[in-house]
């Protein structure tokens, strides 16, 4: 990881808790509903992350049944 790019993490990582801790104390808006959104977010992030490794593993697999395919065609075209 480059210098840059650990500044600009903590940098946003620092606005973020900033954001949310003024939420609470000016807004009055529960911790446990700060907590819930929180979670609610890592999990869809997460979520998002398993479904495109599916979508990549499934795709990466026809994308190799095509290459063979291809392949089988053009070996019958030359004989």
């Amino acid at each position: 990881m480059q210098r840059n790019d650990l500044r600009k993490f903590v940098s946003s990582s620092t606005f973020a808790v900033g954001f949310v801790l003024s939420a609470v104390y000016f807004f009055d808006v529960e911790l446990s509903v700060v907590a819930t959104f929180l979670l609610a977010s890592a999990l869809l992030v997460l979520s998002m992350i398993a479904l495109a490794l599916i979508i990549f593993l499934i795709v990466n697999k026809f994308r190799k049944n095509r290459k063979a395919l291809i392949n089988l065609n053009l070996d019958d075209r030359k004989k």
